[in-house]
């Protein structure tokens, strides 16, 4: 009678832990390059489909820059209620007629001063969330994976800017849609991002929406 090689349970056991090893050391690196990569995917798209919105709007009220919208002071208590509804009147005006969204809403707005203020959500076919607040220029918070967990600056949330010529803080006046306060070498842009979550989306930019190695926060 031939003798049959075969595995002992042990070492089936010893190898089943190896893998398990293996796979509790690598899986996690996976799970953040996915979501890298669906964070990356989403706020190009996001990117382009402003540009594209504000690009067709042009052709019906004309260049960007002359758009009007009320000015709002973060600092006036009436502007706490009153922001809901210049940011919403902008909005249906020269975004949401060219562009697809599943809906919109209201949505707390927290300045970096920890004031709470009233924004207009809109939220797009992908999960993804778009909230506005309006001081000298409208601020724009771009949520790559809408209303799930962390929703904090720099992680899940992408701050934008478009500001008209009347108050424009942009270096180009030609534009009127920008990554918030971006500056003109990567350094400069990743010492921002660092300081202030505010000031990432300028990075990404930089870096073709990509999060590189040096990016300072962890998704």
């Amino acid at each position: 009678m031939k003798k049959r090689n075969a595995f002992t349970l042990a070492e089936v056991l010893i190898t089943l832990g190896i893998i398990g090893i293996v796979a509790s050391m690598t899986l996690p690196t996976l799970t953040a390059k996915t979501r890298k990569a669906e964070a990356t995917a989403r706020l190009k798209k996001f990117y382009s489909v402003m540009n594209q919105a504000i690009t067709m709007a042009e052709n019906d009220y004309g260049f960007c820059g002359d758009w009007e919208y009320q000015k709002m002071d973060a600092n006036d208590p009436d502007s706490v209620d009153a922001n809901y509804g210049v940011s919403e009147a902008f909005s249906k005006k020269y975004l949401i007629p060219y562009m697809k969204i599943t809906g919109s809403g209201e949505q707390e707005w927290i300045t970096t001063g920890n004031q709470v203020l009233k924004g207009y959500s809109i939220t797009f076919p992908d999960g993804s969330v778009m909230n506005s607040k309006v001081g000298s220029c409208i601020d724009i918070s771009f949520d790559v994976n809408g209303y799930k967990q962390p929703n904090k600056r720099g992680y899940d949330q992408f701050i934008f800017l478009f500001c008209n010529s009347k108050y424009s803080v942009l270096k180009n006046k030609k534009r009127c849609f920008s990554s918030y306060k971006p500056e003109s070498t990567r350094d400069e842009n990743l010492q921002n991002c660092k300081d202030e979550p505010y000031y990432c989306s300028a990075l990404l930019q930089w870096d073709n929406w990509e999060f590189k190695d040096d990016y300072p926060y962890k998704l």
